[in-house]
């Protein structure tokens, strides 16, 4: 991971580009946040399969189902896919055969957003200041 400037680096780096730059604050009543820690975490994957066949003499049958759940390494950020399937085939006769295929799947994301009250996707790499407090970091 990339490593982000402190609270004291930025502001020291502010102050050299604009010497007024929070020049009456106490920088040490600002927050000192670590975004890298504030976003990121490990990523996890679970994967589940279920599926059942079985024939008779004049059938054939198969039925299966999954679940998918990945967390990517952003905080508040998952993919998670689930679905079904069923084939059956019946002989008619010597020469004759039916059947069918059915698959069926969901797949929900859930991307980060800027807030509650906004449904828009916030970039990560807009938040330029690590004085800025962390003011919601969800848990899993």
């Amino acid at each position: 991971m990339y490593e982000l400037l402190n609270r004291d680096e930025f502001v020291r780096l502010k102050r050299y580009l604009n010497p007024t730059y929070l020049q009456d604050a106490d920088i040490n009543q600002l927050p000192d946040t670590d975004w890298m820690d504030a976003m990121y975490n490990n990523g996890a994957e679970q994967n589940y399969n279920l599926s059942v066949s079985g024939a008779t003499e004049n059938t054939n049958y198969y039925v299966s189902g999954f679940y998918d759940r990945e967390d990517g390494v952003m905080i508040d950020n998952s993919v998670t896919t689930y679905g079904a399937r069923v084939n059956t085939e019946i002989k008619l006769s010597p020469r004759i055969k039916i059947g069918e295929q059915l698959y069926a799947y969901e797949r929900a994301a859930n991307p980060l957003s800027s807030n509650d009250d906004d449904d828009g996707a916030q970039n990560p790499f807009s938040v330029p200041s690590p004085s800025w407090p962390s003011t919601t970091r969800p848990t899993r």
